[in-house]
């Protein structure tokens, strides 16, 4: 049996996982998460105690593909893509044909601007949705809303057209409208709207809805119409006061000012807590400069949403008013670092670009701040692109246009926000998830090695220990696994751990030795085996590989020694006579090492490596005749060396006096 194959059993089942720690309570209407994963789980586990193995794979990675999905879904509601996107990934892995899995991924993907990667997925979805018109129209609505925000409008409207032709549901005929409106077709929208309410109703929520669209799309009067029937219809309506106010300052009319800001106050009567109401009127406070007023509200807005980029933008903005350099710096970074999306209130970053290149370039810092103030004018320029209607008022690049306080406020960001209570009910769900997902990950990898498929199994392990590290009997599964499938620097670092808390394991202690010299990390290798020093004899490849390492970390003579002693009780072994050869090379004594290269050539005679290594040692003692004839069954032995690689002519390393890298 081969040294690995030693290694390759007595995989552990680690501790059951108590399923009934499995618990979210469901939302109204949905279904109840926690119930759909325990009965997963518990399924792979009776079908696994069963023996019936492929059963119980399957009940796992239904379990692990819902977990993961559930936890990428939470992130991505509270506005965090880039924990969101891994837990997609890992979810798709393990679900690779789930329509639905994949168009939340998609969703998530163009919410938060990552824009091939959604078109990416949508387009996989139409392909594998081609007999499905609901999955269909979904993929198209995703890749239509993208190029919404990428300001492709008529492909869009094209995208659009195409959902709602096979499925004219709320969602794909809204942004159809949202689409017109961008186009500057206003009776298109007129129409869609017109529809809309005939088909779901007179309500304040529809009202809210067109009247974003009207004032996203620079229809200012129609906008103020429509949120004008929300409070008529239910003054207390969430965010209604608020759209009023954007819609005020849109219009740019200094009379409305005023207006706007007992609106905004009005919204504060009915959520006396949102972040974003409290960062307005600081901004309104700034424009007005009652700069006190603006401090109070910003502090609260960044109090109660510390990873909103807008309250961070106004405050910089008051502070460079100010001239408080240092303090408007950190705030425009904090706004430019929150910010994942440029685009998102109508490319207002390019704010904050602008005035922190004007803050550096009084600091000297003259090339930071030219890349800042090209930010600005790209995202500018990007702002113009989608805004036509305000071009003629900012085509310059002036204090005004760039970074000044303009009387005006977008419409509400529906971009999600992370609220804290949700947070933590997050964490938590994964907190209790996290042992089954351990569990899950190492019994696949259980099942995997006792099919001899220990490259997945070391793979199923690193999973678990990403989940947890301290699973106990973990670290000896995966070490065993990465070692047998040859997965060397996988296996250090497992198969380490085991062994400071199982010092007199000798087998893994000898895996780890051999998988520190594969890796070429010899002094590990020394150390790892010293204590078997006096053992080993009776494994050859562990003896061969601690004798190298010493030779190779400087402990020639004794390393020479093992070698010698080595070849004594092993002198059909090629290997044994190359290494003990290098070691003379590296004594400086090339005369004592050509015949041991000589001996391993005649044992292995078409081994290219043994070859060159004679090559060169017959040229260091001056046989150049024999040197040459070495080289030439060399090259004739050794692989092609692929194209472009760069790899030293023959002559070259045959006349190179640096010893070969081990294999």
């Amino acid at each position: 049996m081969s040294t690995q194959g030693r290694f390759a059993a007595g995989f552990l089942l680690l501790g059951a996982f108590v399923s009934g720690a499995i618990a979210q309570a469901p939302a109204a209407g949905q279904p109840d998460v926690g119930a759909i994963l325990r009965r997963h789980y518990d399924a792979a586990q009776s079908f696994q105690s069963q023996g019936r193995l492929p059963q119980a794979t399957a009940e796992y990675r239904l379990f692990l593909g819902d977990a993961l999905a559930e936890l990428a879904l939470g992130e991505a509601q509270q506005g965090d893509y880039a924990k969101a996107a891994p837990y997609f990934d890992g979810a798709l892995a393990l679900e690779p044909n789930s329509p639905q899995l994949r168009l939340d991924y998609a969703r998530a993907a163009m919410d938060f601007g990552d824009f091939d990667h959604a078109r990416t997925l949508a387009r996989q979805l139409i392909q594998e949705e081609a007999g499905n018109p609901k999955g269909l129209a979904a993929a198209h609505e995703v890749l239509g809303r993208m190029l919404l925000k990428m300001n492709q409008d008529q492909q869009a409207r094209t995208e659009l057209e195409t959902a709602i032709s096979l499925n004219p549901d709320f969602a794909g005929t809204y942004n159809l409208a949202i689409a017109c409106l961008d186009l500057d077709d206003d009776k298109c929208a007129d129409r869609l709207f017109a529809a809309m309410e005939a088909t779901y109703g007179d309500t304040p929520q529809l009202h809210m809805d067109f009247g974003r669209a009207w004032g996203e799309s620079d229809f200012q009067p129609r906008a103020e119409v429509e949120f004008q029937k929300v409070i008529a219809e239910d003054p207390n309506f969430p965010e209604a006061h608020y759209c009023l106010a954007a819609t005020y300052l849109e219009e740019n009319v200094p009379s409305k000012v005023p207006l706007a800001e007992q609106e905004l106050k009005e919204e504060l009567a009915v959520t006396p807590d949102d972040f974003l109401t409290y960062a307005a009127l600081g901004k309104l406070a700034v424009i007005q400069q009652n700069y006190p007023a603006a401090a109070g509200y910003l502090s609260r807005a960044i109090q109660l949403n510390p990873k909103s980029p807008d309250a961070w933008l106004y405050q910089g903005q008051m502070q460079y008013n100010q001239q408080q350099w240092v303090p408007a710096e950190h705030s425009l970074r904090q706004a430019i670092q929150l910010t994942t999306d440029p685009s998102r209130n109508h490319y207002q970053i390019q704010k904050a670009y602008y005035l922190l290149g004007r803050v550096l370039m009084r600091e000297g810092k003259e090339q930071e701040a030219a890349a800042q103030m090209q930010f600005a004018q790209k995202y500018l320029q990007s702002d113009l692109s989608r805004d036509r209607s305000r071009l003629s008022g900012m085509q310059g690049q002036s204090e005004q246009s760039m970074g000044g306080s303009q009387t005006t406020l977008t419409l509400r960001d529906t971009t999600p926000n992370a609220d804290p209570a949700a947070v933590q009910r997050l964490a938590d769900f994964q907190n209790q998830l996290a042992p089954a997902i351990a569990d899950s990950y190492n019994n696949l990898g259980v099942i995997a090695a006792s099919s001899g498929d220990f490259s997945a199994a070391a793979a199923w392990f690193q999973s678990a220990a990403e989940w947890n590290p301290a699973m106990p009997g973990l670290n000896d599964n995966w070490g065993r696994a990465a070692f047998a499938a040859a997965r060397f620097g996988d296996a250090v670092m497992p198969l380490a751990s085991y062994l400071r808390e199982h010092p007199d394991d000798a087998h893994m202690r000898e895996a780890l030795g051999i998988s520190d010299y594969m890796v070429r990390d010899y002094r590990g290798c020394v150390s790892t085996l010293r204590p078997l020093a006096d053992q080993m004899d009776s494994v050859p490849q562990v003896a061969l590989f601690y004798a190298d390492s010493l030779v190779k970390t400087g402990q020639i003579a004794v390393g020479i020694q093992r070698l010698t002693a080595l070849e004594k009780a092993h002198s059909d072994i090629g290997s044994v006579h190359l290494d003990l050869g290098e070691a003379y090379l590296a004594a400086r004594k090339p005369t004592r090492a050509v015949p041991e290269f000589e001996s391993a050539v005649r044992l292995e005679p078409r081994n290219p490596d043994y070859r060159r290594d004679l090559a060169r040692a017959y040229r260091l003692v001056g046989r150049s005749a024999d040197a040459d004839r070495e080289t030439r069954a060399w090259q004739s032995l050794r692989p092609a060396p692929p194209a472009g690689s760069g790899e030293a002519s023959a002559p070259a390393a045959a006349n190179s006096s640096a010893p070969p890298r081990p294999n």
